[in-house]
């Protein structure tokens, strides 16, 4: 489910009275397999229903693979969703528009010369893309961008991780916020960092737990001056708990 107009993706239980949503996906979900189970219990004869719904646009191609059946339980599968930024769609991600100004897409140096990665993570190289945040003009000192991830389905334990570059001087502050939807969803900050961190990528990582369906917010605030360049790379997104390697 990769693409920037993915629709929803949805499985049924047909018997013969009744029909039954199993399972559900909506929204882009980066660019690589991800795998689904369903129970299925009490069903002397049933069938099952995969339904695509095409998005507002051609980007927006839905696939399966590998479908099977088995008599034993189904067991909590490890899923991920990783986005590398290399590609132009953003794996889903959008700009905020109810903020300063927006996140920037690049490979190489940023335009200001001692603040900003020199390369991107997720390939070391000057042709690897990231998203980062331009802090010279027209942007003031506490400016903020936001940058929104895809819609995730709820979940009751799982590991927000990505990479943050905060080199300059006069560095600003990024934040991370999960944002769930609906009355009554959970908004809770998750990470936040302020001031100069030195020229390498770093690892960060959070639990994530939420009811409802939620977002991920990458709030980047411009510092006291331009200086504060900062960038972020390989967000994922694990069911499962975190490792500790972050910081």
């Amino acid at each position: 489910m990769y693409g920037p107009s993915i629709n929803s993706l949805n499985v049924y239980i047909q018997t013969a009275s009744n029909l039954t949503k199993a399972w559900t996906r909506t929204g882009t979900q980066g660019n690589q397999w991800l795998y689904g189970e369903i129970s299925i219990a009490d069903y002397d004869k049933c069938q099952i229903i995969i339904e695509a719904t095409r998005g507002n646009s051609y980007l927006g191609d839905i696939a399966v693979d590998d479908i099977g059946y088995s008599n034993t339980p189904c067991m909590p599968a490890k899923t991920s969703s990783l986005c590398d930024f290399e590609d132009i769609t953003l794996c889903g991600f959008t700009q905020d528009k109810n903020d300063s100004f927006d996140w920037t897409w690049k490979a190489g140096e940023t335009v200001t010369g001692f603040t900003g990665p020199s390369a991107d993570h997720t390939q070391g190289t000057a042709t690897g893309h990231y998203m980062y945040i331009e802090s010279s003009t027209p942007q003031h000192p506490g400016d903020r961008a936001r940058l929104v991830s895809p819609t995730y389905p709820p979940t009751i334990g799982s590991c927000l991780s990505f990479y943050y570059n905060m080199y300059g001087l006069t560095m600003g502050t990024l934040k991370v916020y999960l944002a769930g939807t609906g009355p009554a969803a959970p908004y809770q900050l998750l990470f936040q960092k302020s001031g100069n961190q030195g020229k390498n990528w770093l690892m960060a990582e959070s639990e994530v737990e939420s009811p409802t369906s939620f977002n991920i917010y990458f709030d980047g605030i411009v510092g006291s001056k331009y200086y504060s360049d900062l960038a972020i790379d390989d967000i994922n997104l694990q069911t499962g708990s975190c490792q500790g390697d972050g910081q």
